[in-house]
């Protein structure tokens, strides 16, 4: 049978830190003007109000927004089958291993608001040159947060949905133009029809709406959908390739900054693209982290070996010397993480990427509801303002609670 995960917040932070589909055509019953969130499914079945796909920080932070508002009829199914946070993961010593950073002073303010309402300070990014923010405690504490203050029961783990179909309520029919459930009659005829949500294993879940808070490049390979969704939709989520999935994280802790007052470089002679300082603000814990991209498979140790040559061979060509202080300290590293983004399945949609794909730009045609406000769609790649950022994925969250509240006036 399929497994059903239900996470507790005990279990969240343990794991944490490291036949529907058919439609039938033909009229539909007239619902006497009851609004859609007003009615039931066969008695059997339990229906959400909303649905929400993806467990990374957007969908959190949806479903954040609907427990304050004192909306209780929603789930939150999310793909992998031990953790959430999405493209947000931290070293066990709170050094990022994911998304890092925020702007405020180039007016990102949504994500800023959010991490003081969690109750996380923000501070400067400790290197020279760089002009970013970094969140106490790495960007995971706001997934840890968030996620221990929403009902356990709420979130459900190990479900990778394959597709979701718009279907009838029992004794009505479905009528579909150009993938498109037919509304001619007006609102009140649309009131007989919910979603079903199926995982790859078969298992189900009910919704009036559902919001899809994943990678639109993803969703448009995993999930299929019945009616489909319109050609203009599928082209869009296609091009839109996911923001920095094709990078690998290497972070490397030490003892002391050996490259304190001489500075951090990679220039271009190996898999490392930027190299930055990772050191939490009161430096309990320090550390570099490179950005890297490789072709070839390699064991976690051999791919920091060549990281670290190429900041050796930088060193050496701004004047360095080849074995000196700084050659010796930085080969002296404590602990290793190695996290491979292009090898997450519920992330990345190319596990062997040939390159990393420019920085994403705002698509309105990605954050346009379908099948008339049933589906809704989320992500920070959806966001107008900011995709592929962290700011983005909260922005986009927002906007999807916005128009989650706009379809039920």
């Amino acid at each position: 049978p399929p497994r059903d995960t239900f996470i507790g917040v005990v279990d969240f932070f343990q794991l944490g830190s490291s036949g529907e589909a058919g439609l039938r055509r033909g009229r539909r019953r007239r619902c006497s003007g009851r609004r859609p969130w007003m009615l039931t499914a066969p008695r059997s079945m339990a229906v959400y109000d909303v649905v929400i796909v993806g467990g990374g920080l957007c969908g959190l932070f949806l479903a954040r927004q609907l427990e304050q508002q004192g909306c209780g009829s929603y789930a939150l199914l999310e793909a992998h089958p031990t953790t959430l946070g999405g493209r947000l993961r931290n070293s066990p010593e709170g050094l990022d291993l994911g998304a890092a950073w925020v702007w405020p002073q180039y007016g990102q303010r949504h994500a800023p608001q959010l991490a003081e309402d969690l109750g996380l300070r923000l501070f400067p990014q400790p290197q020279q040159g760089m002009d970013s923010f970094r969140v106490e405690g790495g960007t995971y504490a706001m997934i840890e947060r968030i996620a221990a203050d929403l009902p356990k029961e709420k979130l459900r783990l190990d479900f990778p949905v394959a597709r979701i179909s718009l279907v009838p309520d029992e004794g009505a029919t479905l009528e579909v133009d150009n993938g498109e459930p037919n509304t001619e009659k007006g609102k009140d005829d649309v009131c007989g029809e919910h979603l079903v949500v199926e995982s790859t294993e078969g298992a189900t879940v009910r919704a009036r709406r559902c919001v899809l808070a994943v990678p639109p490049e993803l969703i448009a390979e995993s999930i299929s959908f019945e009616p489909e969704l319109p050609s203009r939709r599928i082209a869009a989520m296609r091009a839109a390739k996911t923001w920095m999935a094709g990078v690998t994280k290497v972070v490397m802790t030490y003892d002391s900054k050996f490259w304190h007052g001489k500075g951090l470089g990679v220039g271009s002679s190996g898999p490392a693209f930027q190299v930055y300082d990772a050191s939490t603000e009161d430096e309990s814990v320090v550390g570099i982290t490179f950005f890297a991209f490789s072709e070839v498979d390699l064991t976690d140790e051999e791919f920091a070996q060549q990281c670290l040559e190429q900041l050796l061979h930088f060193h050496e060509l701004t004047g360095g010397a080849p074995g000196d202080e700084f050659a010796s300290a930085a080969k002296a590293y404590g602990t290793l993480f190695v996290q491979r983004w292009s090898k997450e399945p519920f992330v990345s949609a190319n596990p062997s990427p040939k390159t990393v794909y420019p920085h994403p730009h705002p698509v309105p045609a990605l954050s346009r509801p379908e099948w008339n406000g049933k589906l809704l769609f989320a992500g920070t790649e959806t966001d107008l303002r900011e995709p592929g950022l962290v700011e983005g994925a909260v922005g986009a969250a927002k906007r999807a609670f916005k128009q989650l509240e706009e379809s039920r006036g």
